[in-house]
């Protein structure tokens, strides 16, 4: 799943760059915690 993991730092990338996404880096996050 390299793909996958590109996605999320393209995630964090985006998060960093745009604070307004932090409730969808959030929601990555809980979602990979399970």
């Amino acid at each position: 799943p390299f793909a996958c993991f590109l996605g999320l730092f393209f995630v964090f990338k985006k998060k960093r760059e745009k604070k307004k996404l932090r409730n969808m880096g959030e929601l990555v996050t809980r979602t990979e915690r399970g």
